[in-house]
Protein backbone atom coordinates (compact mmCIF):
# COMPACT_ATOMS: atom_id res chain seq x y z
CA UNK A 1 0.00 0.00 0.00
CA UNK A 2 2.73 2.50 0.93
CA UNK A 3 4.46 1.70 -2.34
CA UNK A 4 1.28 2.59 -4.29
CA UNK A 5 0.91 5.86 -2.44
CA UNK A 6 4.58 6.69 -2.79
CA UNK A 7 4.43 6.22 -6.55
CA UNK A 8 1.96 9.08 -6.68
CA UNK A 9 4.85 11.39 -5.85
CA UNK A 10 7.97 9.43 -6.72
CA UNK A 11 6.61 9.10 -10.26
CA UNK A 12 6.61 12.91 -10.43
CA UNK A 13 10.33 13.39 -10.04
CA UNK A 14 12.13 16.63 -10.82
CA UNK A 15 12.55 17.11 -14.51
CA UNK A 16 9.27 15.39 -15.30
CA UNK A 17 7.98 18.40 -17.15
CA UNK A 18 11.23 18.58 -19.06
CA UNK A 19 10.79 14.95 -20.10
CA UNK A 20 14.19 14.01 -18.71
CA UNK A 21 14.49 10.26 -18.32
CA UNK A 22 16.23 8.77 -15.32
CA UNK A 23 19.15 6.45 -15.92
CA UNK A 24 19.22 5.52 -12.24
CA UNK A 25 16.62 6.25 -9.57
CA UNK A 26 17.09 9.67 -8.04
CA UNK A 27 19.80 10.87 -10.40
CA UNK A 28 18.23 12.77 -13.28
CA UNK A 29 20.06 15.53 -15.10
CA UNK A 30 17.79 17.98 -13.33
CA UNK A 31 18.76 16.63 -9.91
CA UNK A 32 22.45 16.87 -10.72
CA UNK A 33 22.57 20.33 -12.25
CA UNK A 34 19.17 22.00 -12.13
CA UNK A 35 17.54 23.12 -15.36
CA UNK A 36 14.99 25.66 -16.52
CA UNK A 37 15.31 27.96 -13.53
CA UNK A 38 14.84 25.21 -10.95
CA UNK A 39 17.40 24.42 -8.31
CA UNK A 40 18.95 20.95 -8.41
CA UNK A 41 16.38 18.51 -6.98
CA UNK A 42 13.55 21.06 -6.97
CA UNK A 43 10.21 19.73 -8.18
CA UNK A 44 8.54 21.28 -11.19
CA UNK A 45 5.53 23.54 -10.91
CA UNK A 46 3.20 20.67 -11.81
CA UNK A 47 4.41 18.57 -8.88
CA UNK A 48 4.42 21.54 -6.51
CA UNK A 49 0.78 22.20 -7.43
CA UNK A 50 -0.08 18.51 -6.96
CA UNK A 51 1.31 18.86 -3.44
CA UNK A 52 -1.02 21.84 -2.95
CA UNK A 53 -3.93 19.56 -3.89
CA UNK A 54 -2.68 16.95 -1.41
CA UNK A 55 -2.37 19.47 1.39
CA UNK A 56 -5.94 20.60 0.77
CA UNK A 57 -7.06 16.94 0.82
CA UNK A 58 -5.86 15.90 4.26
CA UNK A 59 -9.37 15.77 5.73
CA UNK A 60 -11.13 14.28 2.70
CA UNK A 61 -12.08 15.36 -0.79
CA UNK A 62 -10.73 18.88 -1.25
CA UNK A 63 -12.95 21.89 -1.77
CA UNK A 64 -12.03 24.14 -4.69
CA UNK A 65 -11.62 27.07 -2.28
CA UNK A 66 -9.15 25.13 -0.12
CA UNK A 67 -7.16 24.05 -3.18
CA UNK A 68 -7.29 27.57 -4.61
CA UNK A 69 -5.99 28.98 -1.34
CA UNK A 70 -3.02 26.60 -1.48
CA UNK A 71 -2.43 27.47 -5.15
CA UNK A 72 -2.34 31.19 -4.40
CA UNK A 73 -0.06 30.75 -1.40
CA UNK A 74 2.30 28.68 -3.56
CA UNK A 75 2.16 31.19 -6.43
CA UNK A 76 2.90 34.09 -4.09
CA UNK A 77 6.05 32.27 -2.96
CA UNK A 78 7.45 33.11 -6.43
CA UNK A 79 8.08 29.63 -7.87
CA UNK A 80 10.76 29.22 -10.53
CA UNK A 81 8.25 28.47 -13.28
CA UNK A 82 4.48 28.50 -13.81
CA UNK A 83 2.64 27.61 -17.01
CA UNK A 84 1.23 30.55 -18.97
CA UNK A 85 -2.46 29.81 -18.42
CA UNK A 86 -1.97 29.07 -14.72
CA UNK A 87 0.23 32.14 -14.24
CA UNK A 88 -2.38 34.39 -15.83
CA UNK A 89 -5.20 33.06 -13.65
CA UNK A 90 -3.23 33.05 -10.39
CA UNK A 91 -1.83 36.53 -10.98
CA UNK A 92 -5.22 38.00 -11.92
CA UNK A 93 -7.51 36.48 -9.28
CA UNK A 94 -7.98 38.47 -6.10
CA UNK A 95 -8.59 35.40 -3.93
CA UNK A 96 -9.41 31.69 -4.16
CA UNK A 97 -13.11 32.31 -4.75
CA UNK A 98 -12.22 34.34 -7.87
CA UNK A 99 -10.05 31.72 -9.61
CA UNK A 100 -12.79 29.88 -11.52
CA UNK A 101 -14.28 33.16 -12.74
CA UNK A 102 -10.91 34.37 -14.04
CA UNK A 103 -10.28 31.02 -15.73
CA UNK A 104 -13.77 31.11 -17.31
CA UNK A 105 -13.18 34.63 -18.59
CA UNK A 106 -9.87 33.55 -20.09
CA UNK A 107 -11.58 30.61 -21.81
CA UNK A 108 -14.28 32.87 -23.25
CA UNK A 109 -11.63 35.15 -24.75
CA UNK A 110 -9.42 32.28 -25.97
CA UNK A 111 -11.63 29.22 -26.52
CA UNK A 112 -9.06 27.39 -28.62
CA UNK A 113 -5.96 28.03 -26.55
CA UNK A 114 -6.87 27.77 -22.90
CA UNK A 115 -7.14 24.08 -22.20
CA UNK A 116 -3.50 23.02 -21.85
CA UNK A 117 -2.36 20.15 -19.67
CA UNK A 118 -1.64 22.16 -16.54
CA UNK A 119 -4.74 21.09 -14.66
CA UNK A 120 -4.25 17.44 -15.64
CA UNK A 121 -0.69 17.42 -14.32
CA UNK A 122 -1.90 17.95 -10.76
CA UNK A 123 -4.67 15.31 -10.57
CA UNK A 124 -2.59 12.45 -9.13
CA UNK A 125 -3.49 13.14 -5.47
CA UNK A 126 -7.25 13.46 -6.03
CA UNK A 127 -8.05 9.71 -5.93
CA UNK A 128 -6.33 9.40 -2.55
CA UNK A 129 -9.12 11.44 -0.98
CA UNK A 130 -11.95 9.87 -3.00
CA UNK A 131 -11.26 6.13 -2.80
CA UNK A 132 -14.37 4.24 -3.86
CA UNK A 133 -16.28 7.47 -4.56
CA UNK A 134 -16.25 7.76 -8.34
CA UNK A 135 -18.84 10.53 -8.48
CA UNK A 136 -16.96 12.57 -5.89
CA UNK A 137 -13.69 11.94 -7.74
CA UNK A 138 -15.14 13.33 -10.98
CA UNK A 139 -16.61 16.35 -9.18
CA UNK A 140 -13.32 17.08 -7.40
CA UNK A 141 -11.18 16.64 -10.49
CA UNK A 142 -13.35 18.86 -12.71
CA UNK A 143 -13.80 21.59 -10.11
CA UNK A 144 -10.07 21.69 -9.34
CA UNK A 145 -9.32 21.81 -13.07
CA UNK A 146 -11.73 24.73 -13.47
CA UNK A 147 -9.71 26.78 -10.98
CA UNK A 148 -7.17 27.50 -13.71
CA UNK A 149 -8.43 25.82 -16.91
CA UNK A 150 -12.13 26.35 -17.69
CA UNK A 151 -12.12 24.55 -21.03
CA UNK A 152 -14.53 21.59 -20.66
CA UNK A 153 -11.97 19.34 -22.40
CA UNK A 154 -9.48 20.01 -19.62
CA UNK A 155 -12.11 19.14 -17.01
CA UNK A 156 -13.04 15.94 -18.82
CA UNK A 157 -9.41 14.85 -19.05
CA UNK A 158 -9.01 15.54 -15.33
CA UNK A 159 -12.10 13.48 -14.57
CA UNK A 160 -10.93 10.50 -16.64
CA UNK A 161 -7.24 10.27 -15.86
CA UNK A 162 -7.31 9.88 -12.06
CA UNK A 163 -9.88 7.09 -12.30
CA UNK A 164 -7.18 4.99 -13.89
CA UNK A 165 -4.53 5.74 -11.32
CA UNK A 166 -3.01 3.06 -9.19
CA UNK A 167 -4.27 4.25 -5.78
CA UNK A 168 -7.83 3.43 -6.84
CA UNK A 169 -6.86 -0.17 -7.37
CA UNK A 170 -5.50 -0.66 -3.86
CA UNK A 171 -7.05 -3.84 -2.48
CA UNK A 172 -7.74 -2.55 1.03
CA UNK A 173 -9.80 0.55 1.80
CA UNK A 174 -8.03 3.22 3.83
CA UNK A 175 -9.32 6.46 5.33
CA UNK A 176 -8.69 9.38 3.02
CA UNK A 177 -6.87 11.48 5.63
CA UNK A 178 -4.49 8.61 6.32
CA UNK A 179 -3.92 8.10 2.59
CA UNK A 180 -3.03 11.72 2.01
CA UNK A 181 -0.84 11.94 5.11
CA UNK A 182 0.99 8.79 4.00
CA UNK A 183 1.57 10.19 0.51
CA UNK A 184 2.71 13.55 1.89
CA UNK A 185 5.24 11.81 4.13
CA UNK A 186 7.14 10.87 0.97
CA UNK A 187 7.47 14.54 -0.01
CA UNK A 188 9.19 15.68 3.13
Amino acid sequence: MRRSLGRTYFGRRPGGRLRIRHSTPGRSLHERWGLGGWEPGEWTDDTQMAICVSEASVDGPPSPIAVGTHFLKWFRSRPADVGLQTRYVLSTAEDASDLSNVAASCFQRNPHSSSGNGSLMRTAPIPLSCLGQDKRLVESATSISALTHADPLAGEACALCPRRSEPLRCPEPIPSAAAVESALSFTR
